[in-house]
């Protein structure tokens, strides 16, 4: 599907002056700081204009991605015949990856899942180029920047609402506790995070805990040093934890396996519930969209889901030294095509964050791109490669000494699901002349984007 320009629905709102412009930067930039979003990027910028979405658009982009969804969690089973660990290999888990995420595969139901499929507007359509698995999935500050924006522009944007995804969080946890039959004074939620890396976003774990505390939970903030077990239940301090909401990664548990799977056990054998186990990493996965392509899994899902592959997911492929593909015809070696064939592709790490590791074909030359293929062939961590989805740019105004400067920009959409439900929309972007990633830790700007009320 894609998104619509009409005269009755715009993208984004109509052109404003320079003066405006700055005027409304100005307060955004003040706004942010006193709420303290970002703080841990505090040179980000921040679009001053909402990128706008019809509500039957937003309904359907979120049914599909949460299908999309549902049939990367049928992998296991389908192609795999419940063989975890052979899953798991396949992904380029380690041994102690493994030992971790074995000891969680029974938890795969975990309280509260928290998504975010990561999409961008090409000629053909959105394409959902990475799909994140995380209670520390980022961009759910995103309500709180677009209440900011909504204050600034009053009437104008009076037609269009947001979720804000701390709200679908809220209600998550009230239903799960109305459900166990808890009162929400007697029970602790512990948001643990793996010290000492948590510093650095120690001020995001305190805006937590504060929406918790202003709907009437009991939330501490907790990790691996301070947290003790006695018996089959978990503390901190004197106070005994109820619900751990889970920070830390996958790649921070490894550090110290033996000491996080004797603290976590009650998760195993008592009633103390984690909200996205660490199992949910596996989703996060992005062998996972090669393993949709997979003729084996993609035989076996009726026309209407093949069709919702083909439509989303760009031609995706584990990069191995041996693969082979059929292109125009003839089967040839990936490697050959890969080497040929740059401007269109990108090479991805299977379990990389934060755009680390991602090559752009376009954006190297000849003799880098084969180096690069060099290197990627010749190391453990597993690799793959994507089509490259070009995006639809959108003129966006950057602000910079009391200058407007409106440029084509590569948008990345951020949408976010809380049990498979719409919980959340926004957008980063960088300029197409940049020629980067659209991402945060690689100076990518971010932005709202609001949903027409009807």
């Amino acid at each position: 599907m894609k998104i619509n320009e009409t005269e009755s629905h715009p993208s984004f709102i109509h052109r404003l002056t320079e003066e405006e412009i700055i005027s409304i930067q100005k307060g955004l930039s003040s706004r942010v700081e006193k709420s303290h979003l970002f703080q841990y990027e505090k040179d980000i910028n921040v679009y001053s204009i909402p990128i706008l979405m019809s509500k039957e658009e937003h309904e359907s982009l979120s049914e599909d991605c949460s299908e999309i969804l549902n049939l990367i969690m049928k992998i296991p089973g389908t192609l795999f015949e419940n063989d975890i660990e052979a899953y798991l290999d396949l992904l380029g888990y380690d041994s102690g990856e493994k030992q971790l995420l074995m000891s969680f595969h029974d938890f795969s139901s975990s309280d509260c899942w928290f998504s975010r499929a990561d999409l961008i507007e090409s000629e053909e359509g959105f394409k959902l180029i990475e799909f994140n698995v995380d209670s520390s999935v980022g961009g759910m500050e995103t309500g709180q920047l677009s209440r900011i924006i909504q204050g600034l522009y009053e009437q104008k944007l009076k037609d269009y609402h947001f979720l804000d995804p701390y709200e679908g969080m809220i209600k998550e946890f009230e239903e799960l506790f109305s459900k166990l039959g808890w009162k929400k004074e007697e029970k602790t939620i512990g948001i643990i995070d793996w010290y000492p890396d948590m510093l650095e976003y120690l001020q995001d774990h305190k805006n937590l805990a504060r929406i918790l505390m202003e709907n009437g939970f009991n939330p501490v903030i907790c990790h691996q040093e301070n947290m003790i077990k006695k018996g089959n239940e978990l503390y901190l301090g004197d106070r005994k934890i109820d619900i751990l909401y889970k920070f830390f990664l996958l790649s921070d548990a490894k550090k110290s396996i033996s000491h996080l799977t004797d603290l976590l056990h009650p998760v195993h054998t008592s009633d103390v519930r984690m909200i996205n186990s660490l199992y949910t990493d596996i989703y996060s996965n992005k062998g996972n969209l090669a393993l949709l392509w997979d003729a084996r899994y993609f035989k076996t899902l009726p026309v209407v889901q093949q069709n919702l592959v083909k439509r989303y997911i760009p031609w995706t492929n584990f990069f191995t030294p041996k693969s082979t593909i059929v292109h125009r015809g003839s089967l040839i070696s990936l490697k050959d095509f890969v080497c040929n064939n740059k401007d269109s592709l990108v090479l991805k790490p299977i379990k990389g964050y934060g755009g680390n590791g991602v090559i752009l074909g376009w954006t190297v030359s000849p003799e880098e791109w084969k180096a690069e293929i060099e290197i990627i062939m010749n190391r453990d961590e597993p690799y793959i490669v994507q089509e490259r989805v070009e995006s639809i740019p959108k003129e966006l105004p950057y602000v910079k000494d009391e200058k407007v400067e409106w440029l084509d920009t590569d948008l990345n959409f951020g949408l976010l699901l809380c049990k498979n439900a719409p919980n959340g929309l926004f957008v980063r972007g960088v300029p197409k002349e940049a020629n980067t990633l659209t991402n945060i830790n690689k100076g990518a700007s971010i932005g709202t984007a609001l949903i027409k009320k009807i």
